[in-house]
């Protein structure tokens, strides 16, 4: 059968297999399953895209993309704390990095003298973008917004910490009309970082988040007598735990600033296995809802990266524009194969399918240009813009703003 991905082949091939013994014989999953293989070739490929489960593998893409904004907004702005430089008052110079949120301590772009050491942050992100259809995967949208808050202290001259709340959504839509997907998520991120004079800088973050998926597949195909109108819905739960360690050093030049950056960014994403609801159960097509199993994906990155920033001062404080261009490696989140069933069928622990993710890109770019601007009392706010190069299959495009105060 031409279908479109291996999912929809392996699908294809566990319903033809247990078709053919007839043990089904009397109810609907035979009834759906005969309609499907009584048709000519074309039509019955075109059917089992349309049952073939391959939408669920978008699951782990979407935590991925609360991966990336997480990191970016704590582990990115960490980074980048000290842009200008480090004077023992704690006054600090600082923009945005992967353009997510501003420094968590100093402010002193505004030469007022120095600030409070306590300091609370907001960051708000959208994000847009579509993934190509693979021999793995389904093509489709997505769109989805983040907001993440927190409260850091300069605990001495050398060190602050913080711990930060993120709300993520995130919405899908499949190509060619297959269903969409929303995912919700929570998220909680303890922060850190220390830094040697003006110049080196180490930085840290451990976070964790719960995430829970809505998925409905449509299921729209004629199929012998039969004309199928389905929606196959399905809710499931995840789990999200990232760590990050990362490190640079300030090179001023007068007013610009050089900053090469050093990250290692970890993720582990669990997914809940679920079982799917038919919208009409005794209708045609009704019996191919499926049963999905538990999933495990890992991710290791690091990243190579310099950022170049340039200070302008005025009578309200300090604007400073900055670009940043990241070299990414992924050492894991290798092809995951994931096993599920037509829960209709008798045989269903003997006629499994799998659902297989894409193969990684190893290595690709991550480039943001930013604008931010520190003023008197503390205050200070930004704006950015950030995309991915050289990500095989993947646009992806972001822009952030935020605000921060000092205390």
């Amino acid at each position: 059968m031409n279908v479109d991905t291996a999912t929809g082949l392996s699908a294809g091939n566990a319903l033809r297999n247990t078709c053919i013994t007839g043990r089904n014989a009397g109810n609907q999953f035979q009834t759906d399953c005969n309609a499907i293989f009584g048709s000519p070739a074309g039509v019955a490929a075109n059917a089992v895209n349309q049952v073939a489960a391959d939408q669920a593998s978008a699951q782990n893409a979407a935590a991925t993309r609360q991966f990336r904004t997480s990191l970016g907004a704590i582990g990115g702005r960490l980074a980048q704390i000290r842009l200008s430089g480090q004077p023992a008052n704690g006054d600090v110079v600082s923009i945005a990095q992967n353009g997510d949120t501003l420094s968590l301590s100093g402010g002193g772009a505004s030469a007022d003298g120095t600030v409070g050491a306590l300091g609370g942050f907001a960051t708000i992100k959208y994000r847009t973008g579509d993934h190509d259809l693979t021999d793995y995967q389904p093509g489709f949208d997505f769109d989805g917004w983040a907001l993440i808050g927190g409260v850091d202290y300069r605990l001495s001259e050398d060190m602050v910490a913080g711990v930060a709340l993120s709300y993520m959504q995130d919405d899908v839509d499949y190509a060619g009309g297959r269903g969409d997907m929303s995912s919700d998520a929570w998220g909680i991120t303890v922060y850190g970082t220390w830094y040697q004079g003006e110049a080196l800088f180490i930085d840290g973050m451990l976070g964790y988040g719960s995430t829970d998926y809505d998925l409905k597949r449509r299921l729209s195909y004629v199929a012998g007598a039969q004309t199928v109108n389905q929606v196959a819905s399905s809710d499931a739960d995840g789990s999200l735990l990232t760590m990050s360690i990362g490190g640079g050093y300030n090179i001023a030049n007068g007013s610009t600033t050089y900053t090469p950056l050093v990250r290692l960014d970890y993720a582990r994403n669990k997914v809940d296995g679920f079982t799917e609801s038919m919208s009409n159960p005794a209708a045609a097509g009704g019996s191919m809802a499926v049963q999905i199993d538990d999933a495990t994906y890992k991710s290791l990155t690091s990243r190579l990266g310099l950022q170049v920033a340039h200070a302008f001062s005025h009578s309200g404080g300090v604007v400073q524009p900055s670009i940043q261009v990241d070299w990414v490696h992924e050492f894991q989140n290798d092809q995951e194969t994931v096993s599920g069933r037509y829960i209709s069928d008798i045989l269903n622990n003997g006629t499994p399918f799998f659902l297989f993710t894409d193969n990684p890109d190893r290595n690709y770019f991550d480039v943001q240009v930013a604008v931010s601007g520190q003023f008197a009392d503390g205050v200070s706010g930004f704006l950015s813009y950030n995309t991915l190069l050289g990500f095989d299959d993947l646009t992806y495009h972001a822009v952030n703003a935020g605000v921060r105060l000092e205390f």
